[in-house]
């Protein structure tokens, strides 16, 4: 019954399915009551006699119902429950069902929604469209019917005047002139007024006209008429009094034509004078033909002559495109039959008929017209001609602006110049090709220009530009310099309107000064650029409270920094302390903030920017004081106050984020800075970039200028020698301009306190004066828990995490430490050496900085005596040798062209731990090396040289300048007079000498290993062993290709004395801490295998073997107890005391002499020496001491005596001196002899280890032993 209650069928409603569960429940119920024995209701009663026969049997029948009834009430309590959460699960579904199909219907009606918003959208574009086609259609036929009715209207005016003047040149009428005025006084006034003619003098010309009797100054007036400087629109009423002159006076006509032949005279090979008044008189002259007041046999041969002339003097330049453009507008389509492109497309679109003139034949129109097609024609090819030099002088100032970031005044004068000349010769072709209705010429676009478009466009898709996530870290910095509070609209304007003036903000149009714009004498005064004087006010009490609240003011303000806090002082000032005085103090007070609380920069920044909209004038001013600052800086060239110059760059850059100063002001900083990159100006223009460079080069604006800056800064990297601290500043600020590629945010990792402790004490707080407290508290470490004293030995080990000039600080801390804990100075040793090998393996740019920092410190440590120097010649020997290819047609992957670190790798080294090899058989090894370094130094300089021509890149220099420098820095230090050699075949013929008397030595002291040595041809015969490779053909560090070198190495590098007990002591070694740092990919991805033990080399394996007898031990006991003997004999000896009587300090001093004593030793000097000994006698008179010379015969006893005690006692410490040399040299045979046998027993890492003396490497001086050389005989 539970499975068929458990399983409803699927395809029921919840509704039924509610219903047939609680119908289950409801029979379910009734079965367990009739099962517990209850009454059944819808059964008859039972009769009593039944009741009372089976009392016995209901007896034991009812104690099993009960067991029974036991049995079964857990069953039932079960079945209830799962019915109650079926029926609970079913209503859940049901619930959930219903909220999806509400949130179905409830999106559906969305969609239904949107879609009904969408087709009203749709509806009301196709009504604006629809609209607005109707509007077009209605403007192109109102400009169309426009031109039609002008043109119509001027051609009547003009048959009407040309009927009259036809008219009144066949028939004349009869005037009685005596009847008029004849006056010279009113003629010559009409003259005059003739000469000023303007269109509102029309008809007060012509009543004065037909008043006056103009007989005899016809030809006056006509000059008059011909000679008045006209407008465009005054040239109608010109004409009809010219008409009105012309149909009352006979001769009128042929004085004005007289005229007109001396006006429109033109010559080809001369310019025109005044083309403004040619186009009048042209408009003027066709006029005048057109309504036939000048005769058209005689007037048009010269009108055409004089367009002939104006088109052929001008094929060049087109100066005369302006009278030509003003006639085909007003006279074309009398004269050529022109009708402007946009009319006759109207005209064809709407099916409407122009009105053609009928002044010239078809014939003669279409030859007018075809000397206009031409003339365009020639617009056309000089308007290209004019676009690709444009295109040209662009491509020019593209070019200068990518190399030097800049554009010379010339430059841009010269750009202005070709623009505007194109633009004006483009709206005449446009107006012209409009008119004789031809097409427009196509212009060629700049393909650099394009393609520098496209790659704008690229990258602004791509996000290099544009994109605010680059930008900006995160949101939160996005939001603090793009969102300000807009304190207009929070602060009633009365507070902020008087201060809200017309400034001049610094924007990116205005030009950068140039430093020449700054005299001398106010760049060397300090004061001048960096103080502006302060206007005195007068002292009252308002100004007081004023000036006190203002000082309250500025104090606070280097506590608030937070946006909130930052916000509000905004605010406050704008409310309470807006005035002129305070504003002015505001900025003094902002640019003379500390230069060692540079964090407050970006609040001060926030701080003008939010001041911006209803004080422009504090930004000004504080950009004007910063430029004044930074150009006194830069005339100046000193080299102190940097950290007052970093503030103010990086004060700029703020500013510069916040729009509040010029970003081309900031490029034109970096290009100051450029030119003299030296010293500060690396560290300020880095400082600048650092803060605002990502700024400028993710900004189109500003992202070409920037870009090619950067590409500067790292050509000048590469080609001048900067300290390494230089390098490492300028390689930081590029790449916190431009992140590499596939640089992830990496979350921080959490870890334990004591963890967090112990990175804490190492990579913060250790420095020089704290090493003994970092060292007293990691010796409270617990060193007997692995897991700590593993983390704590891997910190010790990631010296890449502290600064580099904490590196020795960090040695010494170990140094320290292993005094106490044993096993961390060969660890940390360990574990720098591993990152030196991986390093070499791995060869990956980014890690180039934490090799540098590895091999610092594995020379710091040999400073500290925690490894020999042995393992130190194998490091420098691995650098030159592990992968090293020395052809340079043969590229090594390991050490490839163009990758010159591990000679970086070598020079710290031996900067770091070199001059320690200044004697015995280190010296002689640092020799040895030095050899073949040069021949690694010349065969990278080769294969530099051979990849720059394989690139095709020979104009540069092909290997880096401060590389060889720093190269021939070291050399010179270590051995200032050795001469290096001075080309890449003495290197490697000094090399190759060396190889030849190295192999001789190694012949006569291992005459077994000779063979092998010269000729290889010993391992041929014999048979090879699979389980180890040959020992000539493995190396120190186990896998070295190169046998011949590898041998050489192994010749020069002294035994440490410790290999194979290193060797089977390090599987005891606890393993390296877990790398679970981001930082650690180099040891990660070769961390899962060790690097193998070293093979001992083929001398080792060829020197005679030792083999322990009991003699040897006999022997030693003997030793020992004889050397005990020796020492316990020489305590018990009574030492004498020796005393030595010295001279009086107050007789060294020189003695003032008097003349007199002067004269009487120039006499003695004269006689010949006395043979005396001078002694010095001491006295003692009183408590006073007392000294005399003596002089005492040569041949006396006591001079004899001390004569022969000072001989004896000389050649006493020549004797001493001689033994101690001698056991120099001994010790130097031993070393060499320990250096061709079997290596000795193991050495105890920590001995020598006494805080208190460390002895001065090199060969004992006798003289501080024993003391100089003194005597008394003078």
């Amino acid at each position: 019954m539970a499975d068929s209650t458990t399983s409803a069928p699927r395809g029921k409603s919840w509704r039924r399915e509610r219903e047939g569960r609680e119908r289950r429940l409801k029979e379910r119920r009734a079965e367990n009551v009739s099962m517990s024995g209850g009454p059944d209701p819808a059964g008859p009663a039972a009769p009593a006699g039944s009741r009372a026969s089976s009392t016995g049997s209901s007896t034991s029948s009812r104690g099993k119902e009960r067991a029974g009834g036991g049995d079964r009430r857990p069953s039932q309590g079960r079945d209830s429950a799962e019915t109650e959460a079926q029926l609970k699960a079913g209503d859940d579904r049901a619930k959930q069902e219903g909220e999806q199909r509400k949130l179905r219907e409830e999106e559906k009606r969305i969609e239904e929604k949107e879609e009904e918003k969408q087709r009203l959208v749709k509806e009301e574009e196709e009504k604006k469209a629809a609209e607005l086609e109707q509007q077009q259609l209605q403007e192109e036929l109102g400009h169309l019917n426009s031109y039609i009715d002008e043109l119509e209207e001027r051609m009547r005016i003009k048959a009407e005047l040309r009927e009259a003047n036809s008219a009144a040149t066949n028939e004349r009428q009869e005037i009685c002139f005596s009847a008029l005025d004849s006056s010279l006084k009113k003629n010559t006034a009409f003259v005059r007024k003739l000469k000023s003619f303007t269109e509102s003098q029309k008809e007060s010309i012509i009543r004065d006209m037909l008043t006056l009797n103009l007989t005899k100054y016809v030809s006056e007036v006509a000059a008059a008429l011909v000679e008045v400087k006209l407008k465009i629109t005054d040239v109608p009423a010109v004409v009809e009094v010219c008409s009105a002159l012309h149909c009352r006076y006979a001769d009128f006509s042929p004085q004005m034509m007289e005229i007109w032949h001396k006006v429109l005279a033109l010559r080809k090979d001369e310019k025109v004078s005044n083309p403004s008044k040619l186009r009048v008189d042209l408009r003027l002259y066709a006029d005048l033909v057109s309504v036939c007041v000048l005769p058209r046999r005689e007037a048009l041969p010269l009108l055409g002559q004089a367009l002939q002339v104006l088109v052929a003097q001008d094929r060049a330049d087109h100066a005369n495109i302006s009278v030509l453009l003003s006639f085909c507008r007003h006279s074309g389509e009398e004269y050529a039959g022109l009708t402007p492109r946009r009319v006759r497309q109207l005209a064809e679109r709407h099916n409407r008929v122009l009105p053609n003139a009928s002044l010239l034949t078809p014939e003669k129109q279409k030859n007018v017209r075809q000397l206009f097609k031409d003339y365009y024609a020639s617009v056309a090819k000089h308007l290209v001609g004019e676009h690709q030099a444009l295109l040209n002088v662009q491509r020019s100032n593209r070019h200068a602006l990518q190399t030097k970031g800049e554009l010379s005044a010339e430059r841009q004068e010269r750009l202005q110049q070709a623009e505007s000349s194109y633009r004006k010769l483009l709206a005449s072709t446009e107006q012209l090709a409009e008119l004789v209705d031809e097409p427009l010429p196509e212009l060629p676009e700049d393909a650099e220009q394009r393609a520098e478009q496209r790659l704008l466009e690229a990258a602004e898709e791509e996000g290099v530009i544009g994109d605010q996530q680059l930008v900006w870290e995160d949101d939160d910095q996005r939001q603090f310099y793009t969102s300000l509070s807009d304190l207009r609209a929070s602060i009633p304007s009365i507070l902020y309107s008087d201060s809200q003036v017309a400034a001049t903000p610094p924007v990116e149009e205005q030009a950068p000064e140039d430093m020449g714009d700054l005299p001398e004498d106010e760049a060397a005064n300090d004061e001048h650029l960096r103080e502006p004087e302060e206007e005195p006010e007068p002292e009252t009490a308002s100004s007081s409270s004023n000036r006190m609240l203002l000082e309250a003011y500025l104090t606070s303000l280097p506590g608030r920094v937070s946006r909130s806090l930052i916000d509000s002082a905004a605010v406050e000032f704008c409310m309470s302390l807006n005035t002129k005085s305070n504003r002015k103090k505001l900025v003094r007070a902002l640019f003379n903030v500390p230069r060692t609380r540079l964090d407050l920069l970006p609040f001060y920044a926030r701080l003008v920017a939010t001041l911006h909209p209803c004080m422009p004038d504090v930004a000004t001013e504080l950009a004007m004081m910063l430029k004044a600052d930074f150009k006194y800086h830069v005339r100046k060239k000193d080299q102190i106050n940097i950290e007052t110059k970093l503030k103010v760059m990086r004060f700029i850059g703020e500013l510069v984020k916040f729009g509040m100063y010029g970003r081309n002001e900031a490029l034109w900083c970096v290009r100051m800075l450029l030119n003299d990159f030296t010293h500060h100006h690396v560290e300020m223009a880095c400082a600048l970039l650092e803060t605002c460079g990502r700024f400028l080069y993710r900004t189109a604006e500003t992202h070409v200028r920037t870009k090619v800056y950067l590409e500067q800064l790292m050509r000048k990297k590469a080609a001048m020698a900067f300290d390494s601290r230089y390098v490492t500043m300028i390689d930081n600020m590029y790449y916190t301009v431009l992140p590499p590629e596939g640089a992830a945010l990496c979350v921080q990792k959490v870890r334990p306190p004591l963890h967090n402790y112990m990175r804490k004490l190492i990579y913060q707080d250790l420095a020089k004066n704290t090493t003994e407290k970092v060292l007293r508290q990691l010796r409270k470490l617990d060193w007997k828990d692995a897991d700590t004293a593993s983390y704590c030995i891997k910190c010790l080990s990631s010296v890449w995490r502290i600064k580099y000039y904490h590196i020795r600080c960090l040695a010494s801390l170990v140094a320290g430490l292993a005094q106490y804990q044993e096993e961390v100075g060969p660890r940390v040793v360990d574990n720098t050496l591993e990152d030196v090998r991986l390093g070499m393996e791995i060869n990956e740019v980014r890690f180039n900085q934490r090799r540098i920092s590895v091999v610092r410190y594995l020379g710091e440590l040999y400073n500290y005596r925690l490894l020999d120097t042995g393992v130190v010649f194998k490091v420098l020997y691995s650098l030159i040798s592990f992968g090293v290819s020395l052809d340079p047609e043969v590229p090594s992957p390991l050490d490839p062209p163009g990758s010159e670190l591990r000679l970086r790798l070598v020079c710290v080294l031996l900067d770091t731990c070199g001059r320690y090899f200044s004697s015995g058989s280190a010296k002689r090894q640092l020799d040895h090396y030095i050899v073949y370094l040069q021949r690694y130094f010349w065969a990278r300089k080769a294969a530099a040289a051979a990849a720059a021509v394989v690139a095709e890149e020979a104009g540069a220099e092909p290997f880096p300048v401060r590389l060889e420098y720093m190269y021939r820095d070291t050399l010179s230090a270590l051995r200032p007079r050795a001469t290096l050699h001075s080309s890449r075949e003495a290197a490697v013929a000094a090399a190759e000498k060396l190889d030849d008397e190295l192999r001789r030595r190694l012949a006569e002291l291992v005459p077994a290993a000779a063979p092998d040595r010269a000729t290889g041809a010993g391992d041929a015969e014999l048979p090879v062993i699979a389980e180890e490779p040959p020992a000539g053909a493995v190396g120190e560090d186990g896998d070295f290709d190169e046998p011949e070198e590898e041998s050489l190495s192994q010749q020069l590098t002294p035994p440490d004395g410790d290999e194979q007990d290193e060797a089977d002591e390090r599987d005891e070694v606890a393993p390296r801490g877990t790398q679970d740092d981001v930082e650690d990919e180099l040891t990660d991805e070769l961390g899962a295998s060790d690097v193998d033990a070293a093979a001992s080399d083929a001398t080792d394996a060829l020197a005679p073997q030792r083999i322990a007898c009991p003699e040897d031990d006999d022997f030693l006991a003997a030793l020992d107890q004889m050397v005990s003997e020796s020492i316990m004999e020489r305590s018990r000896e009574a030492v004498k005391p020796q005393f030595e009587l010295s001279a009086p300090v107050s007789t060294g001093g020189p003695v003032r002499k008097t003349y007199g004593d002067l004269t009487a030793e120039r006499t003695e000097a004269d006689r010949p020496a006395p043979s005396t000994v001078t002694f010095l006698l001491l006295m003692r008179r009183g408590n006073k001491q007392q000294h005399r010379s003596l002089a005492v015969p040569d041949d006396s006893e006591l001079a004899v005596s001390l004569r022969s005690h000072e001989e004896a006692e000389r050649q006493e410490r020549e004797r001493v001196k001689q033994l101690t040399l001698n056991i120099n040299e001994r010790q130097e045979e031993e070393e060499m002899q320990e250096l061709n046998s079997a290596p000795a027993r193991p050495l105890n890492p920590n001995r020598d280890r006494r805080p208190k003396y460390q002895h001065a490497k090199g060969v004992p001086d006798a003289d501080l032993i024993f003391g100089p050389k003194r005597s008394n005989l003078r």
